[in-house]
C-alpha cells in the first residue's frame, strides 16, 4: 500500500491511496465507528494501519454477528434493513465508547429474536429513559414490587409454565426464581395498563408498588418482553420470562 495524500480537517479526513484495488480515496466523518481509534493513528502516522478501518461497512460487520450483516453501510437483521433509535445508538457506542458496544450488540441480537415489531421499536428507549441497564450477555436489569412473602402483589389465571404459585394465583418472586409464563397469556396491547402479565418496571414503579413489602432485581432478556404499556409514564412492562437476581431497596444506577 502506498498513501499519496491525506487531509484532517478535525470533523472529517480525506485519505488517498493505491492498494490492492489500485487508486483509492476514503472520506470518513467523526460520524463514523472507528473515528477515535483512526484519528489517534492518523496522529501516530501510522497510516497503513488505519486504512482498513476506513471501510464502514467493514466496521460495522466486525461488530455485528448471528443473522446481522451490513451491506453498502446498511445493517440487516435476516435480510431485513434494521435502523431506528437502537442501531444509532450502537454506532454511538462503537465510535464513543467501543469496549462498551458489545453488550448493546448482544442486547440487539436478543431484541431481534421478539416477533413483536412494536417491542423492537419501543423497548431500548424504555430503557434508556428509565435507567435500566443492559448486561453483558445481552439482557436487561428491571425491578418487581412484591409481598413480604415474596409472592406477587396480585394474582390471576395467567399460565405459568415454570415457577411456584399459590392457590390465588400468585407467583413466588425468591431470589434464584426462574418464571416463564405462557407467552399468549400475556397482554400485547400497549394501550391496557392493568392487564395480564408478569410485570416489571422502573425502581420508582416497583418501589411505590411493593408499599410494604419487597423490592426484587429482576433480570429479563429482551426477546421475552411483549409489550410497555403507555399508562405510569411508560414506567413498567410486561414480559413472559424473567430471572429474580437479587432483593435491593436502592435504584440500580446507586449501587
Amino acid at each position: 500500500m502506498k498513501i499519496l495524500s491525506h487531509n484532517w480537517t478535525g470533523q472529517s479526513l480525506v485519505v488517498a491511496f493505491i492498494g490492492d484495488k489500485g487508486f483509492q480515496t476514503k472520506i470518513v466523518e467523526s460520524t463514523h465507528p472507528n473515528w477515535c481509534q483512526v484519528i489517534l493513528l492518523y496522529k501516530q502516522g501510522r497510516y497503513e494501519e488505519m486504512v482498513p478501518l476506513l471501510d464502514m461497512g467493514a466496521a460495522i460487520q466486525a461488530k455485528f454477528s448471528g443473522q446481522f450483516t451490513v451491506q453498502n453501510g446498511k445493517v440487516f437483521y435476516k435480510n431485513n434493513e434494521v435502523g431506528g433509535y437502537l442501531v444509532e445508538r450502537i454506532l454511538f457506542f462503537m465510535r464513543e465508547l467501543p469496549n462498551q458496544a458489545q453488550r448493546l450488540l448482544k442486547f440487539a441480537e436478543n431484541l431481534y429474536q421478539n416477533p413483536s415489531p412494536a417491542v423492537i421499536e419501543q423497548l431500548y428507549k424504555f430503557l434508556e429513559h428509565k435507567n435500566m441497564p443492559i448486561t453483558d450477555d445481552g439482557c436487561f436489569l428491571a425491578y418487581k414490587g412484591v409481598g413480604q412473602d415474596y409472592y406477587s402483589k396480585t394474582g390471576g389465571d395467567i399460565v405459568i409454565l415454570k415457577g411456584k404459585v399459590d392457590r390465588d394465583g400468585k407467583v413466588y418472586n425468591g431470589i434464584g426464581e426462574h418464571i416463564i409464563a405462557k407467552r399468549d397469556d400475556v397482554c400485547a396491547d400497549s394501550n391496557q395498563g392493568c392487564a395480564r402479565g408478569l410485570h416489571v418496571g422502573s425502581w420508582e414503579y416497583a418501589n411505590n408498588f411493593k408499599d410494604d413489602g419487597k423490592l426484587m432485581v429482576i433480570k429479563v432478556n429482551p426477546k421475552n418482553a411483549v409489550s410497555v404499556p403507555t399508562d405510569c409514564n411508560y414506567s413498567k412492562l410486561r414480559a413472559c420470562e424473567y430471572e429474580v437476581i437479587a432483593e435491593e431497596g436502592r435504584q440500580l444506577n446507586e449501587v
